[in-house]
């Protein structure tokens, strides 16, 4: 496999391309003197026939909730334990998460490495249906900070990988994942502000 091929765990490509136009629609909407220049009639107070910027938004707003439809049932939370002891003797757990996603319909699962890094931690793996496993870790890269994860499971929902040298910059993004280790299959949007950058992570 291409190791410039980045499996994406938090972040699908949609490819939606409409900010320039959710711009201008919005600057015409303001400007009586550009919408006269341009053509565009005003419509009657109390018209239910959607505006320009209106209909964009929906396009947009659509096609988030369709790749949130497509991709959440594939994506998993990863918690971890671990019982420390304290210097006065005191045993509490520590608690921490992640977000992986299933790339095999009999359980195989992408995460990041620094997710299950401690070898001597407890790690359960919750799918969206609300089962959960323990995994097994198969392979980790510590260059790419990734790792590979297996649960005894099958007919598993199976995202669909993307290539990461067909992303643009300015490019929309969707990203479905455990926030801050407490909210499942949390859904926000954003942009590539860049590539080929290299990140350190802990």
């Amino acid at each position: 496999m291409n190791r410039k091929v980045i499996i994406w765990l938090t972040v699908l490509s949609l490819g939606i391309g409409m900010v320039g136009g959710i711009g201008g629609a919005t600057l015409l909407a303001g400007s009586p003197f550009l919408k006269k220049l341009v053509g565009i009639t005003e419509l009657p107070i109390g018209s239910e026939t959607p505006t320009r910027t209106e209909r964009i938004v929906v396009q947009e707003s659509s096609a988030v909730i369709d790749v949130a439809k497509k991709v959440a049932p594939s994506v998993v939370s990863i918690s971890t334990s671990k019982d420390i002891q304290d210097f006065f003797g005191q045993v509490f757990t520590s608690q921490g998460g992640g977000t992986g996603f299933i790339i095999t319909s009999d359980g195989l699962i992408v995460t990041n490495k620094h997710v299950v890094d401690d070898l001597s931690a407890n790690y359960t793996v919750f799918t969206s249906d609300g089962k959960n496993f323990k995994p097994k870790i198969l392979a980790t890269d510590p260059l790419l900070d990734l790792a590979i994860l297996k649960i005894d499971a099958s007919g598993l929902p199976v995202v669909e990988l993307g290539d990461s040298d067909r992303l643009q910059v300015g490019e929309w993004v969707v990203a479905i994942g455990n926030a801050l280790a407490e909210f499942q299959n949390s859904v926000t949007v954003g942009v590539i502000s860049a590539k080929e950058r290299q990140i350190e992570a802990a």
